[in-house]
Parts: structure tokens; C-alpha cells; sequence
């Protein structure tokens, strides 16, 4: 232990020396009583691009998109320097535990000043759907230290406890659970609003739907998760009946507007009004889908049953409590509105996917003189048999509310799902309601290579009755879509055409309860000026009124990038600054007090840029912003450089360059600086490269010696006489890192520099079906902006590396990157292209406009207050993987899945061997799906794959896994399913997404156009 610290203290005393002389800062007093000097608190609200504000939410429905708001206030007098520390943000059913920072941030705060970041939430990871013994509550978890620094250099300081420094540091964390629940739509008079709903004009809602165990009225059923075993083909989660996410996204009852029956996914019960007789029993029939892995784990525990539960509101008084006595002559004595009590379902003899069964029910009271009249109906699945705390005559039965105990107190269900139906609509004053939604965002398209809009419509028929003639009009303000029109993608497809300035879509007949999705992507307008897309649609049919929605999205010109030299610490104070940035915009440097530094200049037609400036020794932060037009940019990532004169060398100028490439490597720490000490740099295996490093030495002999571990010393020389020493070596197999060591002589000055050499592997790219390497692929990388909730990137070309580039005979290809900023598109002749993003965007970035685009006032600084983005740093890693591409699709049949912003619209397919499936992206936000390369349970002789999908790994236990990459929004991928079995796919952003492809030769052919939306990649 005592060689330990003796190392670690040789090690990092220079540089803490070092920036703690140079850089200091004045403490404010410590406040009375050991009050906090500053104070740090989180949030959860939505993402939605097209709002005007987002929501603050206490709870998160898988699938909704949703960021981290963090806020961050110096409660002092004067002004502080604040470190701000990130733990990985964890998703399970235990709550935050302490661990090592994931993300660092260092800033400086006057006197009550606050700033706010903002982070995306990450990718859930895959919560298979399958049985539950005991219920367990998943939460997402997130916690954030924040601390005032002595020393605003000293980043690598840990913050210390909250407890032990009170006055200086504080910790916040936020558990926020997740909900996968299903719940009911039935009108109910106890909602959490307190407001009377009607069941039917002038008869008050007594149905138990809400789920509110405190108001000592009986809750309505609650199912934990409905995903492994519900009813018909799809499922919605919510959190809670009437308030809370949802993912339709509208609450099942509305009670303010009294609009109950606002659940989507209801479709899993057959009753035909017509065929019911008063005090009869009636036939039943009833979608039950269940996954393969659910049946399973449910009959090793002992669980071989499920129930099914249906009640209807018979004599029509808003309740399911009633009972009657029957006619003389009936096939039973009584009828109770509980009409199918406890119906059994075995487990074991449902196969995977949607069971069709029928059930004969109870006498059903259903008096002649009602006939006529609409009746609310309500089905439950379950694994526990329904509450039943009423008896008439010899029947024991419930009235539609959920799990009890013994003692009366409400309980959730495990699984299952409850859906309610207003039936026997065709005897009430019925008319159509047309209801349309509208969002909009932009995106990076990497096929087009430029930013577009993307649009999405929804709409629906909520009323009782048939809309005929519904047609739906789309127009921007003030421009004609139809000239910035990309594409169009509709479910169902109905054809656009144009119309004046505007497109239509001639939808026709629409029933009650059905709707569609449109998506329509536009090129964005040519404009130097500060502009806003607003898209209106318009939806209207014969004999109701029309319904209209729109959406605003910000043209904003994208922040620039700075490329070069990067962070770190440097002996010239004579630095340029190199980026990209829009093709003629102005851009100008700025320090950390807003004070122009440097020159402007103007991006060149290829975007770059480079402005020479002189900085300060000591801490320097940098940071671009652009302007064109009446347009200014969002701030770029900063750039921060410390100048030591002292320095015989410079640590910013060493680079590793590889023989034969133009790929050149900077060696950086785990915060993306290159200090003099601590380094790593990820090199290839059994390689030639070339080191290079400029002196800062004036003294007449100076020497600079390479030292690798297992290699000769090699001496540094200076060929040119510019100062750059260079020298060459071979790295070794790289099995375990090797340590480095540059000595530099300057005069009596001994100093050393030392770092880690470390390996990566290339990624292959194979060809998905023979497994053969594809060496006619091409490569191209884009560069992601601090947009922040746009990801807007920009092509990336520089020197440090060849863009795009092609791989070798072998199919490889090898890069280091920042493992949060980077697009990869892969495309080959004759397969689909993969577009992999190496960041799912999860920085903290400093929170202004949601739209993208800063409110800006004349001096050129955001006027709310809020500042900048700024992501936050992150040490290079290397991308690695085995990358399959898929054939492109050839025509022909093909089964149609399709994803909306809830998930995949439906749990299950089943598809003949050999088949295709289109999956559909219908959403504004990118999807990835994780697919098996073979069905479950069986053996995979191929290499398994390393999905490349972001920061996470998704993984099966039977075989391995390939990507879709991202599929754009309105895009599509096609893959093969040739082995017969069961395969799970699943969401690489939303773990609780999933979806069972069922291959089997007696599935029906794809003409019958199944359809399945798949969620937005809300990834």
C-alpha cells in the first residue's frame, strides 16, 4: 500500500504542482452554521421537439421520450468554481447506489448564479416480457455531486462526501419509477380530478377504472406489466388511468372534458351486440397473446392457469354491481352484470403469439326494453381470480374493480390486461369526432447528407360512428411543401397528392375507433435569416366538424466544431484553432467571459475554418459560435488549453500516425486532455507508427528519448529543424496495455511523460448470409454538433484521419473516436446501409432553447439566461465490431411491421419460413432493433455478433445478435427469416419494447399486409 501511494504521489505531483501555482481561485467564506455554498437538484420532463414547454414528469412510461434537467446554483456572494459529477444513470428495481463519476463538469458561477444541463435519458436496457413470481418496481435512477473546487484545474479531484463537507459539497439524487402498467378506460367518477363523468347523457359513471387506493373507494384494475400476456395484439402502458405519461399518449379518461375511452390497444374482444337475449348466455371470443419465454417461467413456478373476467353494464345505470332476477323460462334464475366470472385458461395449451378462444358466459341481463340502447362492457385478463365481494342468490360475483386482499385492500395485478368497449353504438345519436395530432423535427439524414424536416400526422375517428369522406391537408406557412417534398410514408398508405400549395391525402371511409399515421419529410427552406416551419394539417370528412394540429420547428444554423488542437496543456501561447462550421458563416473565438479572442473568419466552402489567437498562461477556455445572416448559432463544445512556458515540451503536439493512412492520434486522459502525465492512446496491434512531439526547449543540446516497454529506447530527431522530433517503432501484439515513457532533456531539466498504449480491433464488415468479408464497403463518419436535441452532425474531414474511407481485403476497418460524437454510415452495393451512432447523445449538455435554435438578443448572447450547451468530455475508445449487412430487398411479398411512438404496435407475428419482413420506422425519431441470427434454443456455429448500437449491449442467451442500425425516420429494414422457431426482437433504445416473430410453416401468406408500428427510436 505505502509503494502504492509512493507511486501514485511520483506520479501526479508536477501536474498537480503544476495547475494548483498557476490557476487559483479566491473561496468564498464558509457559511454560517456550515450552510451549503451552493445547491444541485434533477428533474425529469419530456422531449416532445414540437411543444412550446415540456412537462415535468414524477414518473416515465418506457417508450416516452425524456431528459435529465440538472440545476445547479452558487448560493454564495461571490463568484465560485464548481464541479459538477455525473454517475451513470441505472435502471433496475434498486435505487441509486454510490459509484464512480461517469461525467465531469467544471464551471464557473457569480454570485447566484444558476445553470441548468440537461441530459437525454439512455437507452433502457432489454427487460425481457415474462413471468413474474413477486412484483418488483423498476426505477431509473441518477445521481449528481457538486462541489466548489480551490482549484478550478484539479478536476481529477474527487468530490468529498456531502456528510464530512457539508458547507461544500452536496449531492442530489432522483429515483423515478418506471411504468409498465395497464390500466382500464371506462369513465369513473372517483378520478384523481374529482370530477363527475357521465356513462351515458344524464347517468353518472360509477365504473372502478382509476387505480387510488386512498380514497377508500374501489380501485380499478392495475396491471404491473401486460407485456408477456394480454389481450388481442397490442397493449398501451400508462402510469395511472387519468394522469401521468401514456404512451397513446393521450390519458385513458380525460375527466375534465369528460372523454373517457381514449386507450388505443383495445382489440382483444369479440361480442356482437346482436346476438344477446335477456337472461341468456352469449358466446365470447377472445385474442389471447402470450410469449414463449412468459409460458415458460410461468409453469416452472407452479402458475397453469390465467382467468378471464368479462362484466356489462346491462341495465345501463353506470355501475357493473347489478343483478336480476330472470323470467320463467330462461336458462338461468339470475343474471348478474358480472357475465363471465373466473373463466379458466391453461397455460400450457397456448401457443406462442395470439390464441383465438371462445367462451360461453353466465345468463346475461340484457332487458328487451334496453336493447337498443349502448352498454358499457369490460374485460380482464389475469393470473389471479377477480375481487368478488357480492352475492345475489347463490352467485358470488364482482363489480369490475381490481385485486383485492382479504381485508378489502387493493392489490395490482402481475400481468394481464384490462380493456373497456362501449358496445351497441349502432341505437345511440351517433356521429364521427375527428381527432389529429401533429409534431415535427429536424434531422440528420446521412443518405441525403444534409438536415430535413420530418413531419408526423395522426389522426383518428374517436366518435360512434362512420366518418365518410375524411380527407387531410398538410401545408407549411408561407412556403409550398410540395417543392420541398422528400417522401411520403402512410399507415395504411393512402397516395398524396398536390393541391395548390399544399399536400392531401384522400384517407375516404374511416370507422369509429381506427386511424392511421403519416409520416412526411421535407427539405428545409433556404433562409439566412431567423426562421420557424410551422405545419399545419387539417382533417375533415362530411358531417362533423373539422379537426386541425399543428407544429413549429426552429431553422437554426448549427454550432460549430472545433477540431483542432484540442484540449490539454501546451507551452505556446501561440495556439490556432481549427473547425468546421456552415459553408460562408462567420465564426468567431470567445473566452470564458465572453470576450472576442482572436480574428473572425469565414467558414470556406468546405466548412472549415482556422482563427490564430494568443492565449493567457494558465487556464484558457475557448469556445465558437457562428453567425450567418440574422442567424446565430448555439455555442461549440469548449475548448480548454492551459499554457505552461516552463514546459520543455508540448504535451498538445504529440501524435501517433499510422504507416500507409492518414490516421493520426492524439493521446488523451479519460476527460479528452492531453496533460503532460496520465494519458492513454489506442493504437493498432503489430503496427508502424510514427511519434512526433514539438521541444520547447531553448537550450542548445536538448534530447527526447522514447522509451516503450519490450523495445529498444528509441532517440527522438529533429530532421527539419522546425522542432517537430519524430521516431518510428512497431507495436507489438498489444495483448495487455503496454506503458510509455518520453524523456526529455532540457539543459539540467529532466522531465518524463508518461502514458498507456493500449489495443483496439478493427471492425469487420461481413456479409450477413455467407458471412464473407465486403471489401467494396464504403465508410463515411459525421461529426455530431452541440445542437443538443436536434443531433445534427456534420460531415467530419480533417487530416487526423481519411473520410470515408474503404476496408482492407479482410473487409476491416479501424478508427479511434469520441464514443459520444460520431455518426457511422456503412453502405455496400446490394445491401441496406447500417447507420451506427457511437453516441446515443447521453452528454450533458447546458440547457436553452428545447427547440434547438437560442432565442438571441442584439448583443449576440441568448437572452434566457440560460447559456450554452456544452457536452460534456469524454476520453477516446475505440469502435469495434463485426458488422453485418443485409441484402437489399428485391420486390416481391413481404410481411409489413411497422413502429410507432408506443412501440411495436403489436407483441407477436407469425410468418412463413423464408419470409421477409418490412420493418417500418413511423415515427419523427430514429429506431434500432437488435435481431437474433437464429431462433431460440438453437445453436448458432457462426462467430457471435458485437452489435455496435451505442453505450449498451443487448445480448441473448441462445445466439447472437445483428443490428439495423438506425432506421430513419419514415425509413425502413428488411430482413430474412429462413429457420423455423421463435425469435425476440427487441429495441435498442427501449428495453421493454419487444417483439416475437413466430416462424412456422403453417402461417398465412404475407398478402394479408400485417402490420406492427414500431416506436420511435424516441432511442
Amino acid at each position: 500500500m505505502h509503494r502504492f501511494v509512493h507511486l501514485v504521489w511520483r506520479r501526479f505531483l508536477p501536474l498537480l504542482l503544476l495547475f494548483g501555482l498557476l490557476a487559483t481561485v479566491s473561496i468564498p467564506a464558509a457559511r454560517a452554521n456550515d450552510e451549503p455554498s451552493l445547491a444541485v437538484s434533477q428533474a425529469l420532463f419530456t422531449r416532445d421537439t414540437s411543444a412550446n414547454e415540456a412537462t415535468q414528469l414524477d414518473e416515465l412510461v418506457p417508450g416516452i421520450r425524456a431528459e435529465l434537467r440538472t440545476t445547479v446554483t452558487n448560493l454564495t456572494d461571490a463568484p465560485i468554481f464548481v464541479k459538477i459529477s455525473w454517475q451513470e444513470v441505472t435502471f433496475g428495481a434498486r435505487t441509486a447506489t454510490e459509484q464512480d463519476p461517469d461525467e465531469d463538469q467544471v464551471l464557473r458561477l457569480t454570485s447566484g448564479e444558476s445553470r441548468s444541463f440537461a441530459r437525454p435519458v439512455p437507452p433502457m436496457p432489454l427487460m425481457e416480457p415474462t413471468f413474474q413470481a413477486t412484483l418488483v418496481d423498476q426505477v431509473l435512477s441518477s445521481t449528481v455531486t457538486a462541489c466548489v473546487l480551490a482549484n478550478p484545474n484539479a478536476v481529477d479531484d474527487p468530490c468529498p462526501a456531502p456528510e464530512l463537507a457539508p458547507a461544500s459539497s452536496v449531492r442530489h439524487v432522483l429515483n423515478i419509477p418506471l411504468r409498465i402498467n395497464d390500466l382500464g378506460d371506462a369513465p369513473d367518477s372517483t378520478n384523481h380530478a374529482g370530477v363527475p363523468m357521465l356513462a351515458y347523457p344524464t347517468i353518472q359513471a360509477n365504473f372502478p377504472t382509476v387505480f387510488a387506493p386512498a380514497t377508500g373507494t374501489p380501485s380499478g384494475p392495475l396491471h404491473v406489466d401486460p407485456r408477456p400476456f394480454h389481450l388481442g395484439p397490442r397493449v398501451s402502458l400508462e402510469a395511472e388511468a387519468d394522469l401521468g405519461p401514456d404512451q397513446d399518449p393521450r390519458n385513458n379518461l380525460v375527466p375534465s372534458a369528460n372523454r373517457p375511452d381514449n386507450d388505443r390497444a383495445d382489440d382483444g374482444i369479440r361480442l356482437d351486440p346482436a346476438t344477446l337475449k335477456h337472461c341468456e348466455p352469449a358466446r365470447v371470443g377472445a385474442l389471447v397473446s402470450v410469449t414463449p419465454a412468459f409460458k415458460a417461467a410461468a409453469l416452472e413456478a407452479g402458475v397453469t392457469q390465467g382467468y378471464l373476467n368479462i362484466w356489462l353494464d346491462g341495465n345501463r345505470d353506470g355501475d357493473w354491481a347489478d343483478a336480476v332476477e330472470c323470467p320463467e323460462g330462461s336458462s338461468a334464475a339470475v343474471a348478474v352484470e358480472h357475465i363471465l366470472i373466473d373463466a379458466p385458461i391453461d397455460l400450457a395449451s397456448l401457443n406462442p403469439g395470439l390464441n383465438p378462444l371462445t367462451f360461453t358466459t353466465g345468463a346475461v341481463p340484457w332487458p328487451d326494453a334496453l336493447q337498443e340502447r349502448p352498454a358499457w362492457l369490460r374485460a380482464t385478463l389475469s393470473l389471479e381470480p377477480s375481487t368478488k365481494p357480492l352475492t345475489f342468490g347463490e352467485v358470488r360475483y364482482g363489480d369490475g374493480r381490481g385485486l383485492e386482499d382479504a381485508q378489502g385492500n387493493a392489490l395490482r395485478f402481475r400481468h394481464g390486461e384490462t380493456e373497456d368497449y362501449l358496445i351497441n353504438r349502432r341505437g345511440a345519436a351517433t356521429q364521427p369526432e375527428l381527432q389529429v395530432r401533429k409534431v415535427g423535427r429536424v434531422v440528420f439524414d446521412a443518405d441525403l447528407g444534409e438536415r430535413i424536416a420530418v413531419w408526423l400526422i395522426e389522426y383518428r375517428n374517436t366518435g360512434s360512428a362512420v366518418a365518410e369522406n375524411v380527407v387531410i391537408t398538410d401545408a407549411i406557412t408561407g412556403q409550398n411543401i410540395n417543392e420541398l417534398l422528400i417522401d411520403v410514408q402512410s399507415n395504411p398508405e393512402v397516395e398524396p397528392t398536390a393541391e395548390e400549395n399544399r399536400l392531401s391525402f384522400a384517407v375516404g371511409k374511416l370507422d369509429p375507433d381506427t386511424g392511421g399515421r403519416i409520416v412526411v419529410r421535407t427539405r428545409l427552406p433556404a433562409t439566412t435569416g431567423r426562421a420557424a416551419l410551422i405545419n399545419t394539417v387539417t382533417m375533415r370528412a362530411d358531417a362533423t366538424s373539422n379537426a386541425n394540429a399543428s407544429a413549429t420547428i426552429r431553422i437554426g444554423l448549427p454550432a460549430p466544431i472545433i477540431v483542432a488542437p484540442g484540449s490539454g496543456v501546451t507551452c505556446n501561447a501561440e495556439v490556432t484553432v481549427r473547425g468546421l462550421a456552415t459553408p460562408g458563416a462567420e465564426v468567431r473565438l470567445f473566452n470564458a467571459g465572453g470576450a472576442t479572442v482572436g480574428s473572425p473568419t469565414t467558414a470556406g466552402p468546405n466548412g472549415r475554418w482556422q482563427i490564430a489567437v494568443t492565449l493567457n498562461q494558465g487556464r484558457n477556455q475557448l469556445y465558437a459560435q457562428a453567425r450567418l445572416g440574422e442567424q446565430i448559432s448555439p455555442r461549440s463544445a469548449p475548448l480548454a488549453i492551459f499554457v505552461n512556458p516552463n514546459l520543455p515540451f508540448d504535451p498538445l503536439s504529440m501524435v501517433f500516425s499510422e504507416e500507409g493512412t492518414n490516421t493520426r492520434t492524439r493521446p488523451e486522459d479519460r476527460r479528452g486532455i492531453t496533460s503532460p502525465d496520465g494519458w492513454f492512446v489506442h493504437l493498432r496491434p503489430n503496427t508502424t507508427y510514427t511519434f512526433s512531439v514539438r521541444s520547447c526547449c531553448d537550450a542548445a543540446e536538448a534530447s527526447l528519448t522514447l522509451q516503450i516497454r519490450g523495445l529498444d529506447p528509441i532517440v527522438l530527431t529533429d530532421a527539419t529543424g522546425n522542432g517537430i522530433y519524430t521516431g518510428t517503432f512497431t507495436t507489438g501484439d498489444l495483448a495487455e496495455d503496454v506503458a510509455f515513457r518520453l524523456t526529455v532533456v532540457c539543459g539540467a531539466q529532466n522531465t518524463e511523460s508518461n502514458g498507456l498504449l493500449t489495443s483496439f480491433e478493427d471492425v469487420q464488415i461481413l456479409d450477413g448470409r455467407t458471412d464473407t468479408p465486403i471489401v467494396t464497403a464504403t465508410v463515411t463518419f459525421y461529426r455530431m454538433t452541440t445542437d443538443g436535441f436536434s443531433d445534427v452532425p456534420l460531415d467530419y474531414q480533417d487530416d487526423e484521419f481519411q473520410n470515408p474511407i474503404n476496408p482492407d481485403a479482410n473487409g476491416r476497418f479501424g478508427f479511434t473516436v469520441n464514443p459520444r460524437s460520431l455518426l457511422v454510415r456503412v453502405q455496400a452495393d446490394g445491401f441496406q446501409p447500417v447507420i451506427i451512432r457511437s453516441s446515443n447523445g447521453l452528454g450533458n449538455f447546458e440547457i436553452q432553447d428545447l427547440l434547438s435554435v437560442p432565442r438571441v438578443a442584439p448583443s449576440g448572447e441568448p437572452e434566457d439566461g440560460l447559456g450554452t450547451i456544452t457536452p460534456a468530455i469524454h476520453w477516446r475508445e475505440p469502435l469495434t465490431a463485426t458488422l453485418r449487412l443485409s441484402p437489399s430487398f428485391g420486390g416481391g411479398g413481404r410481411y409489413r411491421k411497422i413502429i410507432g411512438s408506443g412501440g411495436f404496435e403489436g407483441s407477436s407475428l407469425t410468418i412463413q419460413p423464408g419470409s421477409v419482413v418490412e420493418f417500418v420506422n413511423s415515427d419523427i425519431w430514429e429506431n434500432e432493433l437488435l435481431v437474433p441470427r437464429q431462433p431460440e434454443g438453437s445453436p448458432d456455429p457462426r462467430p457471435r455478433v458485437a452489435p455496435q448500437h451505442g453505450d449498451h449491449d443487448h445480448d441473448h442467451e441462445q445466439g447472437a445478435l445483428f443490428t439495423t442500425g438506425l432506421i430513419a425516420p419514415g425509413g425502413s429494414f428488411f430482413a430474412t427469416f429462413d429457420e423455423p422457431g421463435v425469435y425476440t426482437i427487441s429495441d435498442a433504445e427501449n428495453g421493454f419494447n419487444t417483439l416475437t416473430v413466430l416462424v412456422e410453416a403453417s402461417a398465412p401468406p404475407p398478402g394479408g399486409r400485417f402490420q406492427v408500428f414500431l416506436p420511435v427510436l424516441q432511442r
